[in-house]
């Protein structure tokens, strides 16, 4: 449900009150083979407040090295199987990167360096 959720929201903002309503946010840290073994921190990294609320202090308890929070994912929009075999990955940080989202970036690199 919380997924679908997710999903039908038609705003950032929804969005961002969604992850904040969630007790537990550990849902939003694992990769989900629902989602090709991507986690939710990585959709929606397009966005500063989603990644800001994730990534907050208060939810340190849930970071936990079995679920790693950044990887490569694979990139099906930048593909063109037409011309080329190649497969392309993006990471969060790419995503936020391409979206200019600085306060994300600061986020994630916030993430990184403290993890």
């Amino acid at each position: 449900m919380l997924l679908q959720g997710l999903f039908s929201c038609t705003l950032q903002s929804e969005i961002a009150k969604i992850i904040k309503g969630q007790p537990d946010p550990s849902f939003f840290y694992k990769s989900l083979l629902e989602l090709d073994v991507v986690n939710i921190v990585s959709i929606v990294s397009f966005d500063s407040k989603c990644i800001a609320e994730l990534l907050h202090e208060k939810n340190s308890k849930y970071f936990t090295p079995k679920y790693p929070m950044f990887y490569k994912i694979e990139d099906d929009a930048e593909m063109d199987t037409s011309l080329s075999k190649d497969v392309f990955f993006k990471s969060a940080i790419d995503i936020a990167i391409y979206n200019n989202q600085i306060e994300g970036i600061s986020a994630i690199l916030k993430y990184i360096i403290k993890y």
